[in-house]
């Protein structure tokens, strides 16, 4: 009887085993495609402290990979510029390949680069993104709030 108990599950663990090597994992559709405004502060440190940039800003992530932004105001600081780049969703938000148009005269290590933990917030339709280098002579704080544009349709 043991036998056959024993024999009676091996047979069903092979047979689940077997029907998950088929299963179809579906990736979901990429949710933040669209035009979306807010903010976006810089906080780096520098030999006298930290020097914070702020600007309020109109971003786009257009077709699943790539982003642009403008500059609508700028809060605090300056030479914070446009730009553009190529992004990747995953459980983070990897940008790359930021670029900004010239004329622009900024520092290149303000550009919205590398990767950034990514918070969603569904009910407001906001993003938060959130990079932090911890290093006392050169590490930077970089954040965007956005919120998505509702009056117009997405790109």
């Amino acid at each position: 009887m043991k036998r056959t108990i024993a024999a009676f599950f091996l047979i069903l663990l092979m047979a689940v085993g077997y029907s998950c090597k088929d299963d179809i994992i579906i990736t979901p559709p990429n949710e933040i495609i669209g035009k979306y405004f807010g903010e976006y502060r810089v906080v780096r440190n520098v030999p006298t402290g930290t020097q914070t940039k702020r600007a309020r800003i109109e971003w786009n992530f257009k077709n699943g990979t790539e982003y642009d932004f403008q500059i609508l105001e700028t809060l605090q600081g300056n030479d914070l510029c446009p730009s553009f780049g190529n992004y990747a969703l995953e459980e983070r938000i990897a940008l790359t390949n930021a670029q900004n148009p010239p004329p622009c005269t900024g520092d290149d290590r303000d550009y919205p680069d590398g990767e950034f933990v990514l918070q969603r917030y569904p009910n407001a339709d906001s993003l938060y993104m959130l990079q932090i280098v911890t290093d006392p002579d050169t590490g930077w704080t970089k954040e965007l709030f956005l919120k998505r544009d509702t009056t117009s349709a997405e790109e």
